[in-house]
């Protein structure tokens, strides 16, 4: 361990714990990392105290190049999997509901011919049995 980080200084010791001042690194300057002391129901703080409060957190390791690449071709491909299908439907809405429509029309037409089909061999049928022409079909 570095003497400025021994064990007892790596966690806070509980109330009924004895610290030892010879645990303490000889070199560990106290009053400097402590600041002056703070008179009783005084509002201000000690200057090392606020020193340490405002003192800006260590930085963080870079990260690694092969999690940082993997990272933004997976944030890279998202981005691009969504614009492309928004763009799709965009682009095929039109397309699709132009076939839909030709679609429903050829179907329409296509029925109404089977349906003028239907009708029309039923009247023939029809007349012919009630006029008792030939091609008659007899009731079943």
């Amino acid at each position: 361990m570095s003497p400025l980080s021994p064990p007892s200084l790596l966690r806070v010791p509980t109330l009924t714990e004895v610290v030892s001042l010879a645990d303490m690194p000889p070199d560990l300057d106290l009053p400097a990392l402590l600041g002056e002391p703070v008179p009783l129901g005084s509002t201000t703080v000690p200057v090392g105290v606020l020193a340490r409060a405002v003192a800006a957190p260590p930085p963080s390791p870079a990260p690694d190049p092969a999690w940082l690449v993997e990272t933004v071709l997976r944030d890279v491909e998202q981005r691009i999997g969504a614009l492309i299908e928004q763009r799709l439907r965009e682009a095929l809405a039109p397309t699709l509901a132009r076939a839909a429509d030709t679609l429903v029309a050829e179907s329409r037409v296509a029925l109404e011919a089977g349906l003028r089909e239907v009708v029309q061999e039923s009247v023939t049928a029809a007349l012919a049995r009630h006029t008792g022409q030939p091609g008659d079909t007899p009731p079943r």
